[in-house]
């Protein structure tokens, strides 16, 4: 009876904490952003100004995270391991990321309509799907 006790006990406290054990993180942030040529940043004290062949972009910078250029390529750092100081870090340099490739590559988006009676047509500045509702689905065109 003893034994069937304890294992008892050890099943409960297992599955009472199987759920919040302390799992791996991203080290995303850590990961330096490859700068392509005819990018350069622009570093000021809240915010990180993007510039290249596509256009011009802007990230804002948290207090507490820091990005330095070396060497074609951006690093952000972290002044501190706390929980808020780690996320705002790897959110950093992700939107870092995302606006070099902004300027750099451009976005793409493909749409795929599948059905029958469904439509989309580029009309001026603007694009117009007819996709079963009521009325049009109007969007307007990026610039570019």
């Amino acid at each position: 009876m003893g034994v069937l006790l304890a294992n008892t006990v050890l099943a409960a406290n297992a599955c009472a904490t199987s759920g919040r054990e302390e799992r791996g993180m991203s080290r995303i942030g850590n990961a330096p952003v490859a700068l392509p040529a005819g990018v350069s940043l622009d570093l000021k004290a809240e915010q990180v100004q993007v510039k290249g062949p596509k256009g011009n972009l802007t990230v804002p910078v948290a207090d507490g995270i820091a990005v330095k250029v070396d060497s074609g390529s951006a690093i952000c750092s972290r002044r501190d391991d706390s929980p808020r100081q780690r996320a705002l870090h790897g959110l950093t340099r992700a939107l870092l990321a995302n606006a070099v490739e902004g300027v750099s590559k451009g976005y793409e988006r493909t749409l795929l309509v599948v059905g029958t009676g469904y439509r989309a047509e580029a009309k001026g500045n603007g694009l117009t799907l007819s996709l079963g509702f009521s009325h049009p689905v109007e969007f307007p065109l990026p610039e570019g």
